[in-house]
């Protein structure tokens, strides 16, 4: 077989170039392999990601109408009588554990020797105890002064203020305190017997 080279220095190392030939086939077949793989495992995931999505979906649609089922089931006023239900127990709650001992300990305490107390009326509002005292006091300042006395009282009471002011006859004053009382803790007592051995 004749063979003719026209450039001026003759490159005859066939094998050189054969070998880069196909070390570059070769470089180019396995990074084809590697991306199929890579695009093969992507799409198994890729398939298991949305089949998770799926069943999600499928089980948020199932919790979906379990609940509209149950919401229609419910009857809107035995819904609200119980809430009344609810709201009176836990007033009765309130009631039960509130102490008068504590608090008519605290009043005598702190009520000034000009102030007479007509009535207490506690109030028990969302967790809260508002206590309503009406008194009569000899002097426009005894008011001021029981009012100071109840804020001082251990942080007892807080939001105090006086409301419904009246100027009587004879001189004294009626008048109304509003506010919330925070009892202690119930103390609790220990048992000074001896312990069974």
């Amino acid at each position: 077989m004749l063979k003719s080279n026209l450039s001026s220095r003759p490159f005859y190392n066939e094998r050189l170039v054969t070998l880069a030939l196909a070390l570059v086939a070769v470089i180019g077949a396995a990074l084809t392999y590697f991306n199929y793989r890579e695009i093969q495992q992507s799409s198994g995931v890729r398939a298991e990601y949305q089949a998770k999505i799926d069943s999600n979906e499928q089980k948020r649609a199932q919790v979906m109408a379990e609940a509209n089922g149950i919401k229609s089931r419910i009857d809107p006023q035995a819904f609200k009588q119980l809430g009344f239900a609810t709201h009176e127990a836990n007033a009765l709650i309130d009631q039960r554990t509130f102490s008068w001992t504590v608090l008519l300990g605290v009043l005598e305490r702190t009520l000034p020797m000009d102030v007479r107390l007509v009535s207490i009326s506690p109030k028990f509002e969302k967790g809260n105890t508002k206590v309503v005292l009406a008194a009569i006091a000899k002097h426009h300042g005894d008011i001021e002064t029981f009012i100071n006395a109840l804020y001082g009282a251990n942080g007892m009471f807080y939001s105090v203020y006086s409301s419904a002011e009246q100027h009587n006859d004879d001189g004294t004053f009626n008048f109304n305190v509003d506010a919330y009382y925070l009892a202690p803790p119930p103390v609790t007592k220990r048992s000074g017997g001896r312990g069974t051995e």
